[in-house]
């Protein structure tokens, strides 16, 4: 999803916290991976400054390019995004990182076919070391079109990193909507091992007691919703289920 910009921190302090890590190698390859540090702290307007520098001391900088697309998705320029990522991989046709980026964005933009067609050839690169995320973006971008896919996908990138969060919440809500409540149970818990609860995973958490008959747990997550989300919709949903006696 886009996001909207942070606050900036002032540049003095933002930029001194990094410069001294960053300084090995090319001047646009060493101001490519400052954009992508300043980016993960959501400081976009040095990010901004740091990618168009890079660009400039190297028209030919993949990652500069792949970066400064990514700095324009979070800023909701999603022409200016679709340009970046073009170019980057027009670059450098083989970087698994900016295919599974460029896929993801693709799928945002309801591109589906296209953003496949990316992912999956990142998915195919054996040297990736994020194909488990490939996997995890499929899944995500097919969910909506095509369930076996995306649950496909999911178990795969399960078997690559049996601990990622994305396809373990996404497979427990699959294997909900498959009435597999007992295995949805499992996965839920496996994705709260290392994840705090959001009030999506406390509603299906909810779902999953109540069809499997669990009074106390389904008012014990009952109120741990309301408590921590007060004002989200899947409160809501489950007080007036609740208050209506309504089956969750």
């Amino acid at each position: 999803l886009l996001c909207a910009c942070a606050p900036t921190k002032p540049a003095s302090t933002a930029e001194s916290k990094h410069e001294s890590t960053n300084l090995v190698g090319k001047p646009s390859d060493i101001n490519a991976r400052l954009c992508k540090e300043y980016i993960k702290e959501q400081n976009y307007q040095v990010a901004m400054h740091k990618c168009e520098k890079a660009v400039a001391q190297d028209s030919k900088n993949s990652a500069a390019y792949a970066w400064k697309a990514i700095l324009h998705q979070k800023l909701g320029q999603d022409k200016l995004a679709l340009q970046h990522f073009e170019r980057a991989v027009s670059l450098d046709p083989k970087d698994s990182t900016i295919r599974n980026n460029f896929g993801a964005f693709l799928c945002q933009q309801k591109r589906v076919v296209e953003a496949e067609r990316e992912l999956q050839l990142a998915i195919a690169d054996p040297l990736y070391e994020s194909r488990d995320l490939a996997y995890a973006n499929l899944g995500l971008c097919l969910a909506a079109t095509d369930k076996a896919k995306a649950e496909t996908a999911f178990r795969l990138a399960l078997e690559l990193n049996a601990s990622l969060p994305v396809a373990l919440i996404q497979m427990a809500e699959l294997k909900y909507e498959q009435a597999q409540y007992l295995p949805a149970r499992v996965l839920l818990a496996r994705w709260h091992e290392a994840s705090p609860w959001t009030a999506k995973a406390l509603w299906l958490a909810i779902r999953i007691e109540s069809k499997l008959d669990n009074k106390d747990k389904v008012a014990s997550y009952g109120l741990l919703l309301q408590a921590r989300f007060p004002e989200a919709d899947e409160t809501k949903l489950y007080t007036h289920n609740a208050y209506s006696r309504n089956p969750f």
